[in-house]
């Protein structure tokens, strides 16, 4: 179940990276890449803690693709926009979603 954990824990990473700069309590200045790099990192365990639970044979193993239609989305909707911030917080909800699902079983 740790890829589920890493997994959300990068997105959340990137949420509140993302929220910090956006409300200018972080400036990044040439580090301004640094919330992309995460983006990717957030694809990236996403798809390794599928990957991972369906070599395991998990029962768990397609949820983490719940998430990715919102992760698909983001490049679409521009940085600082209201619904920008709609798709990160429906993200964060599918993936408390995951885990409580997880957790009960």
């Amino acid at each position: 179940m740790w890829p589920l954990y890493l997994a959300c824990c990068t997105y959340l990473a990137t949420l509140s990276l993302g929220a910090s700069v956006q409300y200018a309590h972080v400036r990044l200045g040439r580090w301004r890449k640094a919330h992309h790099v995460l983006f990717f990192a957030t694809w990236l365990t996403t798809m390794l803690a599928a990957g991972l639970g369906w070599w395991w044979n998990s029962a768990w193993w397609w949820l983490p693709l719940l998430v990715t239609p919102v992760l698909a989305l983001f490049p679409r909707r521009r940085a600082a926009t209201r619904s920008h911030r709609v798709l990160a917080l429906s993200g964060l909800a599918i993936w408390a979603g995951i885990l409580g699902v997880v957790a009960r079983s």
